[in-house]
């Protein structure tokens, strides 16, 4: 073999070699973000049981109720003891990890206040029916799915962290409107979560690969839009970043918004801490 025909050959095997090596690093990068989506932004925990909530897995027997959805996920009814004509109904949207068994104090409150609560378990969490792993497809699904079950027009939406988040994406589908949403510490871009995360660089490269890409936009009948929002975020959130809350204010700014920024607490005590700051500002719990 000639001098000028090695040298073509070992260009030849340097340029693949190099585009092998981009590819693979291409699809590591791509499985890696999978991971990270997967097991990160959902997280959840399976239980037989809330006995903590009142119920046991039997019914007939219970104070909470189960029902089951469609799509694999569920909804736990919790109705107040007291005696009143009639409770305003509150859906709640828990966060990202373990189950309902870990927001005991404030389902439990909620029902003290008078407030007939369903409370969502994403599919693939506690003690719900579907087998495979949550994402962000079948998240939205449940909500959907809870709503069908005990939406209208009176009704509370209210959002936890990846709750808010998820609330944040079908707000505009409820059917009919509900007459509140509130976001509990949550987050609105996931785009700008992974930019502030990770870097302005890299973020986006990264989130491109990303299934969830969630993004809270103004309501697409604004005219029409008569929905109560409040948006309830803490100053010292160590998971979320204040950014994050602030530009939900800005797109309900239009709207008649409340925004209410707690002082101290972190993600998941300040609500607790500082309830007296905000939770006047629900929509009273009788009609």
């Amino acid at each position: 073999m000639s001098k000028k025909k090695k040298q073509v050959l070992y260009v030849t095997i340097s340029v693949f070699s190099l585009l092998l090596f981009a590819l693979l690093l291409f699809l590591f990068v791509i499985a890696g973000v999978s991971y990270l989506e997967t097991y990160q932004l959902f997280q959840p925990t399976r239980t037989k049981d809330y006995r903590s909530l009142g119920f046991s897995g039997l019914n007939n027997e219970d104070v909470s109720k189960w029902i089951d959805l469609p799509s694999g996920g569920g909804l736990l009814h919790m109705t107040p003891q007291i005696n009143t004509k009639k409770h305003r109904t509150l859906l709640f949207l828990h966060g990202n990890s373990m189950s309902l068994n870990e927001y005991v104090m404030p389902l439990q409150s909620l029902v003290e206040m008078g407030y007939n609560v369903y409370a969502l378990e994403y599919g693939g969490y506690g003690m719900t029916k579907r087998t495979k792993r949550p994402d962000c497809f079948s998240v939205e699904q449940d909500v959907l799915e809870a709503y069908q079950v005990c939406g209208n027009g009176e009704c509370i939406v209210a959002g936890f962290s990846l709750g808010g988040a998820i609330l944040g994406q079908v707000y505009d589908l409820l059917s009919p409107s509900p007459a509140q949403i509130v976001f509990l510490n949550t987050f609105s871009d996931t785009s700008l979560l992974i930019k502030t995360v990770i870097g302005p660089r890299l973020g986006p490269f990264l989130h491109s690969f990303c299934k969830t890409q969630w993004k809270t936009r103004s309501p697409s009948n604004p005219s029409n839009f008569k929905t109560n929002v409040l948006i309830v975020y803490t100053k010292d959130d160590e998971i979320i970043p204040v950014n994050q809350n602030q530009l939900l204010c800005r797109i309900f700014s239009k709207y008649g918004s409340t925004c209410i920024e707690l002082p101290t607490g972190g993600h998941r005590n300040s609500l607790f801490i500082h309830e007296k700051l905000w939770i006047h500002n629900l929509l009273s719990s009788y009609i």
